[in-house]
């Protein structure tokens, strides 16, 4: 499946941004605001997605994905 969203805390998979987002709110009591666009791993901080990003150096650019309201 393409596209998978990964939850950083317990490793399941969702198919779309808005999924994981609830279900990190729902199960871990915190909000994600970032997802890596090469993996699709999420992140509560842009300083985390920075600090995955260069720790992976072969990603892509990175395009912000929009604020939860």
């Amino acid at each position: 499946m393409d596209n998978q969203y990964y939850c950083n805390r317990c490793d399941r998979e969702f198919q779309n941004f808005n999924a994981i987002k609830s279900h990190y709110s729902d199960s871990h009591k915190k909000t994600l605001h970032y997802a890596c666009s090469t993996c699709y791993q999420c992140f509560e901080t842009e300083a985390a997605l920075a600090t995955h990003r260069r720790n992976n150096p072969g990603a892509a650019p990175h395009q912000r994905e929009p604020k939860a309201t």
